[in-house]
């Protein structure tokens, strides 16, 4: 299986190194853990995408959830593991983008 975690508002290195929970449990299940993190909203490449509203209309929500459902789709897709089941974990501004995944 695949455990995702999505990102929050923050940096994802920062809820990596506090996910014990999940780092406990994926070697158990033999799961391929990722961490996926969204830049956008805290990344400085992104800059000149908030001074245009032809690319302002990509910074939101769903477009976030629509860049994780390629990335997971493409990950099971090139290692050959289409039938793998997803588990997508997270908190905060992440946990509840999983809501809007089922």
């Amino acid at each position: 299986p695949y455990f995702c975690y999505t990102g929050n508002e923050g940096d994802i290195e920062c809820f990596a190194a506090n996910t014990g929970f999940v780092l406990d449990i994926a070697p158990k299940f033999k799961a391929l853990l990722v961490f996926i993190e969204i830049l956008w909203g805290i990344n400085a490449i992104w800059e000149d995408s908030y001074k245009s509203a032809e690319t302002l209309g990509y910074l939101n929500s769903q477009q976030a959830l629509a860049d994780y459902a390629v990335l997971i789709r493409s990950l099971k897709q090139n290692l050959s593991s289409d039938s793998s089941p997803v588990v997508v974990f997270g908190g905060s501004y992440g946990g509840r983008s999983k809501l809007e995944l089922l």
